[in-house]
């Protein structure tokens, strides 16, 4: 009978196991497909996965999957990194798909401060840039990529020299001695201008410009700020990383540079300077001479003998410039992994520059590590972070060495330190190039990381708290021998120096965003947030005099050799600021729009009863597109009118700026009997009224498209107005002190912006479009201390009630005197060859009262950018123009014609050749600096690069998912009217900008 039981068992367990395998084979179904992009190429590694299930696959090498789906389910979900999701029914077993790039998406969507918004409930004035920007860049900082591309924003880069940065300025000028820069924040935390993140790191920069954008940042954002945000991983079931290479390199040489003279040049110049001796020596035989330049030969001012004729003799001449200056190498790789599942996203990268100056060792090496992580603990909770290693070796050149270099004559011999007879005080500058010679090293290492916890309370509810750290250590090195040119032409001594400067930045935000939409059309968004921003920095520097001795092997590490010590500097620098603030955002029908923020900034380096500045501002947009009336005016694809006013602050004040300081001063020493010690002299005077500098703007934007955004862009109008200006006000000397800090004076700003972008030919296969930038601004000083109407102390930066903020004083130059203007030139007291000034009051006399001002702001800017597409090919043209400003031009401060210095190749003044510029060689004045103020508008075709998608069908035979090679021409056509001279330097001679030749490469695995 148990047998029987027994058997029964088996029989019914198979029968219940065949039914069961029955059911479940009843309960899936296979589902194949495949999934291509836009252009028809197969996608590899999309996660295609059952909604509502843990049911997944990915396709294959030819976009190919296949995939049990459980009966019941009737959705299937593809996604993949860098398109869009997409979810589609299964109607069938055959479900194929095409995704579509997530560019429009992003594009849409902008960050603000603490916050994002979409682009079309914008009620400010923002700029933006994305990632697909940013992939040609050749730069070690990517905010060069935003030249000629933002609207009123004005980028330039005045020195070529290895791991130098970029000049910017928005808006034109509101402050005086503050600094005039914008704020930069990364990933929601205060960076600094030096950024040194991987260009393909980077998903976004946004310049907020109006006070409605920058009010949110307090006594930080008067000057506008710049938010850059990293990429990070994306979650949602992606099983594989997506891995990514970008790589460039580049071949460097100077843009157009100064040209110095020839030997031949050398001579005549020499012959004009004697020639012009012999006119106005009286004697009648030397005066007969002068009148014909044919009377005199190079024996005339070589002599009989000496190297310098020697040397004319045998056809040797010097271009120093060529001599000192290198075409170099720069290459910089970056590799990424992102990657992610259902509750966690990561990322990964890696960096390398490597980028070579035009000297001898002028280079930057830096290496770069960054890894984030998001992840979702539960419903409606989310932590994570990111953390960026940056480890910097910085060489750098002695810009010293170029003033030697214009004043060096062609008649020299290289291989000599005094090269040439004709100048015995001169030094060689190549000395400063030999192996040890000169040693200027930087190296640092930053940490650079945040962690955050996001709660969603409720829907809608969600409370934020995020801390960062940056923490920046540095050891700079000098050494200097005593034989190379600065040293060399001062004490004569070897010097080195050491200095070392340790940094920690905290910052701790909270924010609590509630988001509430209404059926009756209502939305509404509030933000409420906390900040608390903690400053260190230690820093300290030991320096000395090392006698006539070399020291190339112990460099700056041994201060034992230092037999005479200069006065040490040390200081720690401690600075706290508590922030609370708040934002409303109102929409009505997704067409009214209203925005109002408010910011509370408390801060420790003012003084009691004045450390609070509290900055309001307010906007409004009206989205005239969406009226009923505008619904069947078909032309209009676009039309948003925008209307905000707000202030913000400067945070210039340094620490113990309102305190009265003593410094010690080796200079000042005091007699206690027979011992003489070193004692303390006044320093700061107190200022315990000192507060912020506010700027309050006013902005009225209209945003448009029009033929279905084939035309598209925005326009801005905006009035600023800055007080309390902070300056160092000069006080009695009764006082002890003089000078002290004090809010005295205003300044007023105002511009108008357009941006612009066009589709101008678009067929099946090719596509041309443009993006177009103008920016025009006008800034002035309004008032000055005490009442007065001008402070011309310093004429490299006079102030004058009613004329610009940034401008130099000095006489206007209108050429040379010619021998038809004897009488003209004699009111003056002067004759021809001599330098002629305008007489500005009419009085017959150059004096003071003369000299005018020199705008150093352009007047506007312009860009354009232009990008071509044909199948596979793209090639992207960008022009960018800074006209109307004056600059210091540095070549003309060289001119020197009573001294034995030699002069760079100018076009100077004899009877034969009247219409130049300079004056005659030998000449005297003591008004030479107008020869240096120089218009320096300019054209520049900025960049032009080529590039090549290779096609998928190609580059999947051997794993990779997407490669684009490309090409560039960076730098190399600038149009002005300076001769050898490429005006976004601004005046200065030293490190002469670089002109690239790229080659750059971008995988996807």
């Amino acid at each position: 009978m148990k047998k029987n039981i027994s058997f029964l068992r088996l029989v019914l367990l198979f029968v219940f196991a065949t039914f069961l395998h029955g059911v479940v084979m009843a309960q899936t179904k296979k589902v194949t497909g495949v999934v291509k992009d836009e252009a028809g190429e197969a996608l590899i590694g999309v996660s295609v996965q059952v909604k509502g299930t843990a049911v997944g696959s990915m396709t294959d090498f030819n976009g190919a999957y296949s995939i049990d789906v459980p009966e019941g389910s009737t959705t299937l979900v593809f996604s993949y990194i860098g398109m869009k999701t997409q979810e589609l029914p299964i109607s069938g077993e055959l479900v194929s798909a095409t995704l579509v790039s997530d560019t429009k998406e992003l594009e849409d969507v902008v960050v603000v401060g603490y916050g994002v918004m979409k682009k079309r409930d914008l009620t400010g004035a923002v700029g933006s840039l994305k990632s697909s920007d940013l992939q040609s860049v050749s730069s070690n900082n990517a905010l060069e990529a935003m030249q000629g591309k933002i609207a009123g924003l004005d980028i330039s880069k005045t020195s070529g020299a290895a791991g130098e940065g970029v000049k910017i300025n928005l808006r034109g000028n509101r402050s005086v001695w503050a600094n005039n820069e914008p704020l930069y924040i990364v990933d929601g935390v205060d960076y600094g201008s030096t950024i040194d993140l991987n260009t393909s790191d980077i998903e976004s920069m946004e310049v907020l410009k109006d006070a409605s954008s920058t009010a949110i940042y307090g006594t930080r954002g008067a000057n506008g700020v710049i938010i850059i945000t990293t990429k990070r991983g994306k979650k949602g079931g992606t099983k594989n990383a997506l891995v990514t290479y970008n790589g460039y390199i580049s071949s460097n040489s100077p843009t157009k540079v100064p040209s110095t003279m020839t030997a031949e040049q050398d001579v005549d110049f020499l012959i004009e300077k004697a020639r012009r001796g012999d006119y106005m020596s009286g004697d009648p035989v030397k005066v007969a001479k002068s009148e014909n330049r044919a009377n005199y030969s190079y024996t005339d001012v070589l002599g009989a003998g000496g190297q310098a004729r020697a040397l004319y003799e045998a056809g040797t001449s010097v271009d120093w410039f060529d001599e000192i200056l290198n075409n170099s190498i720069t290459h910089n790789h970056e590799l990424s992994v992102v990657g992610g599942s259902e509750n966690t996203a990561y990322n990964f990268s890696l960096g390398y520059l490597n980028e070579n100056g035009l000297m001898k060792n002028d280079n930057l090496t830096r290496y770069n590590a960054k890894f984030g992580i998001d992840h979702k603990v539960a419903k409606g909770i989310d932590l994570g972070g990111s953390l960026l290693y940056t480890k910097r070796d910085w060489n750098r050149r002695e810009d010293e060495v170029f003033s030697q270099v214009i004043k060096m004559h062609a008649l020299s011999d290289i291989l000599l330190d005094i090269p040439s007879d004709l100048a015995p005080a001169h030094t060689n500058p190549l000395i400063n190039e030999r192996e040890g010679y000169y040693q200027n090293n930087t190296q640092s290492d930053r940490i650079f990381g945040n962690a955050y916890l996001n709660i969603e309370f409720i829907k809608g509810l969600n409370f934020k708290t995020m801390f960062a750290a940056d923490m920046n250590n540095s050891f700079k090195g000098i050494y200097e021998d005593y034989m190379i040119t600065s040293r060399n032409q001062s004490n004569k001594e070897t010097f080195i120096s050491q200095e070392k400067t340790n940094e920690y930045n905290l910052t701790w935000d909270n924010t609590l965003n509630y988001a509430l939409e209404l059926k009756s059309g209502h939305d509404i968004q509030i933000l409420l947030g906390q900040s608390t921003i903690m400053k260190e920095s230690l820093y300290g520097m030991v320096s000395g005099d090392c006698g006539k001795e070399h020291y190339f092997s112990n460099s700056y590490y041994n201060l034992n050799n230092v037999t005479s010590f200069y006065q040490p500097q040390s200081s720690l620098t401690p600075e706290n600021m508590e922030s609370y603030f708040g934002r409303l955002n109102y929409k009505f029908k997704d067409k009214y729009l209203f925005q109002a923020t408010y910011r509370a900034d408390g801060s420790s380096v003012l003084s009691e009863g004045n450390k609070w500045g509290y900055f309001p501002s307010v906007s409004a947009a009206w989205r005239i597109k969406d009226e009923k009336f505008m619904q069947n005016v078909k032309l209009i694809s676009n039309l948003k009118l925008r209307a905000s006013w707000g202030v913000a602050g400067n945070a210039a004040v340094q620490p113990f700026g309102t305190l009265s300081t003593l410094v010690s001063d080796f200079q000042n020493n005091y007699s206690f009997g027979d011992v003489n010690s070193s004692g303390y002299v006044p320093g700061n005077l107190a200022n315990k009224e000192l507060g912020w500098e506010t700027t309050s703007t006013t902005d009225i934007g209209l945003d448009f498209g029009l033929f279905k955004d084939r035309i598209s862009g925005s326009i801005d109008v905006y009035f600023s107005e800055t007080n309390d200006l902070l300056m160092y006000k000069t006080v009695p000397l009764t006082t002890g002190y003089t000078a002290a800090w004090e809010n005295v004076g205003s300044t007023e700003n105002k511009g108008i912006e357009i941006a612009l972008n066009t589709v101008n030919v678009k067929t099946k296969g090719f596509v041309w479009s443009s993006d177009w930038t103008f920016s025009m601004n006008k800034d002035k000083v309004t008032s000055l201390a005490s009442g007065l109407t001008q402070d011309l102390a310093d004429p490299s930066q006079a102030l004058v009630v009613g004329m610009p903020v940034m401008c130099f004083l000095d006489y206007e130059s209108l050429g040379v005197w010619g021998t038809d203007e004897v009488a003209e030139a004699a009111v003056f007291g002067e004759h021809p060859g001599q330098m002629k000034l305008k007489d500005q009051n009419g009085d017959n006399l150059i004096t003071d009262e003369d000299r005018i001002l020199f705008n150093k702001s352009p007047k506007f800017i312009f860009g354009w950018n232009n990008h071509l597409s044909y199948k596979n090919f793209t090639l992207s043209i960008l022009s960018h123009a800074r006209v109307g400003q004056w600059i210091a031009y540095d070549l003309y401060d060289s001119f020197n014609p009573i001294v034995v210095d030699g002069t760079p190749n100018m076009d100077y003044w004899t009877p034969e050749n009247q219409e130049a510029w300079i004056p005659r060689p030998g000449e005297t004045s003591t008004k030479y600096s107008a020869l240096n103020k120089v218009k320096a508008s300019y054209l520049k075709v900025k960049d032009i690069t080529l590039a090549y998608a290779i096609p998928k069908k190609l580059v999947s035979k051997i794993g990779l998912s997407n490669a684009k090679v490309y090409g560039s021409m960076k730098n190399f056509f600038t149009f002005s009217d300076i001769d050898n001279y490429d005006p976004e330097q601004e005046g200065t001679v030293s490190n002469p900008l670089m002109k690239q030749i790229v080659f750059g490469l971008n995988l996807q695995f």
